[in-house]
């Protein structure tokens, strides 16, 4: 998957903010725990999280947000320049730290899916996961025939 460019900054809104606020954008909508394994997977609910590309793109707003400060204020001082720096770089670890508990969330339960819908084992999925060449829907076929042919 290449890079995505950073969209444009939307407008914080405050009261869906309180508890995350170091999160800019909506998530997305995991279908409910009882339907199929293959709905979900193309639904969407086992991709990457969206927050490694958020914590990425906080680099270009802080650039953006500094550039229109030095516009407004051409004296700024120094340390309030590193302010601004010091609280974007406060989301982004914020946005990789929830990136990689998503991710984490992700993978188990796409392991638990697997095992739960389709049989098996988990140390079977391992083995098609590390042969498998495609995406999830991929290995979805590829899981459900090892585990016909046992």
């Amino acid at each position: 998957m290449g890079l995505k460019k950073a969209p444009k900054k939307p407008k914080p809104k405050r009261s869906a903010m309180r508890f995350y606020w170091w999160r800019r954008f909506g998530t997305h909508k995991n279908l409910p725990q009882k339907t199929p394994l293959l709905d979900k997977i193309r639904n969407g609910d086992f991709l990457s999280s969206p927050y490694w590309d958020q914590a990425r793109w906080e680099e270009t707003y802080s650039s953006q947000h500094i550039k229109e400060i030095k516009k407004e204020r051409p004296l700024i001082s120094q340390e309030e320049i590193l302010d601004i720096e010091r609280t974007y770089i406060k989301r982004k670890n914020r946005l990789l730290e929830d990136a990689f508990n998503d991710d984490t969330r992700r993978l188990k339960h796409l392991e638990e899916c697997f095992v739960k819908e389709l049989g098996g084992s988990k140390k079977l999925l391992y083995k098609c996961i590390e042969n498998c060449e495609g995406d999830e829907e991929v290995l979805y076929h590829e899981y459900r025939e090892q585990v016909k042919s046992l």
